[in-house]
């Protein structure tokens, strides 16, 4: 039989069969505070050599799992992995979880690579299943390989930080197989019969990753047989050096919002140039864009940092890390609500006897206004009479003496009618639509800030 590609009358596990290597997936486990007891755990399993090994382990040591299984749809043979899972997760009789997912339809939307696109469809897949089922936890199978690999890629990325690469403990991801070499699990799978799926992506030469697992890391251990372990020391060493400097970043105040990030210069300018680097990137990282800043952009004295999928922006109080994104105007409905950049807007019609006054609302006169409404955002030339005066004003000059920050002003909603604008949520109404003695119906416009807490 081969094991690396079905069998699956091997696959049940008898109670006890791998028992001495689960004993140090047990020891890791306790050693490293992944799992705590009674927690629900949501298993990230593919059917390759480590996932299979991961499931069998935690199943054999009582946890309360379950598994999560994505097809990407990418190579010619995903559906015999699938089988394969579907198989595994039957005669094991473990609750799986599969879906297919749509990696070239993201990879269109968002222009990524295919790499992190993938990564990305993947993880959104674990975080909803995890919270659909009342998971606690998600397990993954990274290996002490997959550690040494991404360091090396980061390394050669020109990463100055994050070179720890990926840590056993990332809520609410665990990797309690982090210590084992991708080998030794191979090697005792065989050695027991238990079968396994394998990617055949993986022998690859053209993927970063694989060059350095098939030609980089041999020739390394080539050299020094021991040299995988004194690289992970290394990487532990760098880690707490890290941290160190993580928990002074960790200290500074920060904003997250839908479309931008700000944060308070004052403090910002007082960090020494890794600092800052490494403040700017754990913002970044919020958007997932962290890759995207390299060191020559901190030593850059502009004020505006330009990114391919982002803005930084540094005012004389704050600094803005600003998604770079067209948005669509949009009808608006005279009942309902929508979101348009930063913003979460709702419109109803009441009486005006009906109506309580209250902040984050404004109030028109419904028959003053020529419907329908729409929402956009700024064009040039923009001008609108500022409620209470009777001349027109520029919107460009309402935004500047509002000290709104010059590229999150693209993001911002502008409310239009027919004969212009009469809107712009937090900065300015117009005069038109003012409520007066013969008003009867109102149109409420309530709108509030996109929050991420």
């Amino acid at each position: 039989m081969n094991n690396q590609i079905g069998g699956l009358s091997c696959i049940c596990i008898p109670k006890g069969y791998i028992i001495p290597m689960i004993k140090e997936v047990e020891k890791y486990i306790n050693e490293q505070g992944l799992i705590k007891g009674g927690e629900k755990i949501l298993v990230a399993f593919s059917g390759g050599p480590d996932s299979v090994f991961l499931a069998i382990s935690l199943n054999e040591l009582k946890y309360n799992i379950g598994l999560a299984y994505l097809n990407h749809q990418l190579r010619k043979d995903s559906m015999n992995e699938e089988e394969f899972v579907v198989d595994f997760a039957r005669v094991n009789k473990i609750h799986l979880f599969k879906e297919r997912g749509n990696v070239k339809e993201t990879i269109k939307k968002k222009n990524l690579t295919l790499e992190v696109a993938a990564r990305e469809v993947r993880r959104e897949f674990l975080l909803k299943i995890m919270e659909r089922e009342h998971f606690d936890l998600i397990a993954t199978g990274h290996t002490l390989d997959d550690l040494i690999e991404t360091f090396f890629i980061r390394l050669l990325r020109g990463s100055g930080f994050g070179l720890r690469s990926i840590p056993p403990y990332d809520y609410p991801f665990i990797r309690p197989i982090l210590h084992l070499r991708k080998k030794d699990i191979t090697d005792y799978l065989d050695s027991k019969g238990v079968p396994y799926y394998t990617d055949p992506t993986n022998s690859d030469r053209k993927i970063l990753r694989n060059r350095i697992r098939g030609e980089l890391i041999p020739l390394i251990e080539k050299m020094n047989p021991n040299a995988i372990y004194n690289i992970k020391r290394s990487i532990e060493n760098l880690s707490e050096i890290e941290e160190a400097m993580q928990k002074i970043v960790g200290e500074m105040n920060f904003e997250v919002f839908k479309m931008h990030i700000k944060f308070p210069i004052a403090k910002y300018i007082t960090l020494t140039e890794p600092m800052k680097f490494l403040f700017l990137k754990k913002l970044l990282a919020v958007f997932g864009y962290e890759y995207e800043l390299k060191r020559a952009h901190i030593k850059s004295s502009n004020n505006i940092i330009e990114l391919k999928s982002a803005l930084i922006e540094f005012e004389e109080d704050y600094g803005y890390i600003i998604k770079k994104t067209n948005l669509i105007p949009i009808g608006i409905e005279t009942r309902g609500s929508f979101e348009f950049g930063d913003f979460k807007i709702s419109t109803d019609i009441k009486e005006k006897k009906g109506i309580d006054f209250s902040p984050n609302i404004e109030y028109f006169d419904i028959d003053e206004l020529e419907l329908p409404l729409k929402v956009r955002t700024r064009k040039d030339g923009d001008c609108i009479m500022p409620f209470g005066l009777k001349g027109r004003k520029k919107l460009k000059e309402i935004f500047i003496e509002k000290r709104i920050p010059r590229f999150l002003r693209n993001l911002w909603p502008v409310i239009e009618d027919k004969r212009g604008v009469v809107f712009v949520p937090g900065v300015v109404r117009s005069e038109r639509g003012r409520l007066n003695k013969k008003t009867r119906d109102v149109l409420i416009i309530k709108y509030e800030r996109i929050k991420d807490e």
